[in-house]
């Protein structure tokens, strides 16, 4: 890690330089295509992460960072990952928005959507493609881990950052870079809420197109009762709650029929006399001879912010010991990880699950985990502005921590205002939008993505038909890149995506619950 400039109050390191290209660091484009499938497939997309910024990132580490409540990040690191070259006038910046659990390494998740060429919607050779790590992520930028570092903190909690703040935290970032103008803004889930609330935030900025991918323009009841149920979990116990709150997830990342298709209701392997078979998915637990053990147990690796950069840090002696711990000894040792093992796994499903909990506590982490899932439920485009048309630029000086309540009985919350500012806010968005949504997706539901391309004025809509639920913006990634290559083209959607048509089903879905209301009235008469 070397010194390499300093920007204003901040000071940034390289890992690997400020410009990287993901065809060399995972040699060829189909080999990063392949390997992205693989991993999405198997219900991981960033497996083999640990925490900490990630190869070939840039950490910049600001004086001070004021979130909207208020309170202040002294100091801030932000790790970030570009792609490209900026041109001389700071106008090809493609604004690239990771998903909840992701890193700013786009090349490690989205490969087959990025790349040197016509052939990929964010195409480097002409862009300058920017992705940052979000406040409370895991890697690189101001969390729960860097905070309890942080001699200023005093032992205080790491504070609720907000969708807005990620943003704002963005901006400062990409303004010390050079950037005057954004000519694509894209994220897929959380990323798709980061997006457009830059939007939002910043129109005068974002004057190219926007692509939001399988998010909404706020976040809803369902979707915060979901991560609330995750949060208590690993309220619980962080090492056993967040695999927990990792298998919520991934039931509510893909659909019912994807599921089923996958596993039926085959026992587990361990169960099973041809156990020698391995299940898809779910390595063979093999001895791992080069670790026992005792290497776990003695395991003093000191917590600090070099060991953040070179991601051993950790917030749990526990945690710890299971992300350097063999595949057998998180297996075989329930005692000492505090994790089920996999032979208590009656159905193949099961072992599913159990994997991808350990997979995941192995990557992540648990006050992270948390304070992602709730800056998420501060996501209301309409919240908290000086007026529906106008972004509020600055915090207030000492503004209260913004609720995350929808509830209609909390007096705090009128929904009424409420939905007319966020449908206001929608119809002044003046970007060309496409919005896309999932067919089978139950965490989004196709309904929230038609409901932005109704009231957004500039938008076309695309529908990913898959059975895989939530996740298939990481699996059937071929699809929407070529939509994506499409819209950014300017041809024009199906008809069956389009927002007349979308009116046309609205208003018949309209008229039949109407009707519908009329037979009750006269059945109750």
């Amino acid at each position: 890690i070397g010194l390499s400039s300093w920007l204003s109050s901040g000071l940034v390191w390289w890992f690997g330089g400020l410009v990287m290209s993901p065809s060399a660091e995972l040699g060829g484009a189909d080999e990063a295509a392949a390997s992205s499938g693989a991993a999405a497939s198997d219900g991981d997309h960033m497996s083999g992460a640990t925490t900490g910024v990630p190869p070939g990132a840039s950490l910049l580490v600001l004086d001070e960072f004021v979130l909207e409540s208020g309170q202040k990040l002294a100091p801030c690191p932000v790790a970030y990952t570009t792609y490209g070259t900026l041109n001389s006038a700071g106008t090809n910046v493609v604004v690239v928005e990771h998903s909840l659990t992701s890193n700013s390494n786009v090349h490690e998740w989205w490969s087959p959507m990025l790349g040197d060429g016509p052939e990929f919607a964010i195409d480097t050779s002409q862009s300058f493609v920017f992705c940052a790590n979000y406040l409370g992520s895991p890697y690189g930028t101001a969390s729960p881990l860097t905070h309890k570092e942080n001699s200023n903190a005093k032992g205080e909690p790491f504070p609720i950052c907000t969708i807005r703040d990620n943003v704002r935290l963005q901006h400062t970032v990409l303004e010390r870079l050079g950037m005057k103008n954004v000519k694509l803004c894209i994220g897929g889930s959380m990323g798709a809420m980061v997006a457009i609330e830059w939007a939002c935030t910043y129109p005068e900025l974002v004057t190219g197109d926007v692509v939001l991918i399988a998010g909404c323009g706020r976040h809803t009841a369902w979707a915060i009762a979901l991560s609330e149920a995750q949060r208590f979990a690993i309220r619980g116990d962080a090492v056993t709650g967040l695999a927990a709150a990792r298998m919520m997830a991934m039931l509510a990342y893909r659909a019912p029929s994807s599921i089923d298709d996958k596993f039926s209701r085959r026992a587990a392997a361990l169960l099973r006399s041809d156990a020698s078979t391995p299940v898809e998915g779910i390595p063979s637990p093999a001895k791992d001879s080069s670790q026992t053990s005792q290497d776990v147990d003695e395991d003093s690796t000191p917590i600090n912010l070099s060991t953040l950069m070179d991601g051993t840090f950790s917030t749990e002696r526990s945690l710890r010991r299971i992300r350097t711990s063999s595949w057998q000894n998180l297996h075989d040792s329930t005692e000492r990880n505090g994790l089920p093992p996999m032979c208590s796994a009656a159905y193949d499903v099961e072992s599913y699950l159990h994997h991808q909990g350990l997979k995941f506590v192995r990557r992540f982490d648990p006050e992270c985990y948390v304070s992602l899932t709730l800056s998420m439920d501060t996501h209301d485009i309409g919240r908290a502005r000086d007026d529906a048309s106008s972004p509020q630029r600055e915090p207030a000086a000492a503004a209260p921590a913004p609720s995350t309540s929808t509830n209609g009985d909390d007096e705090a919350y009128d929904g009424d205002a409420g939905d007319r500012a966020y449908y206001a806010r929608l119809s002044s968005m003046s970007q060309r939008t496409l919005v896309v949504g999932i067919s089978s997706d139950v965490l989004y539901p196709l309904s929230l993505q038609e409901e932005l391309a109704l009231h957004i004025p500039k938008s076309s809509m695309y529908t990913i038909e898959s059975h895989h639920g939530h996740d298939a913006f990481l699996i059937e990634i071929d699809a929407l890149n070529a939509e994506v290559i499409s819209f950014l083209r300017g041809t024009e959607v199906s008809d069956k995506d389009s927002r007349r048509a979308l009116l046309a089903r609205r208003e018949a879905s309209l008229a039949a619950e109407v009707e519908r209301l009329r037979e009750e009235m006269s059945r109750l008469q």
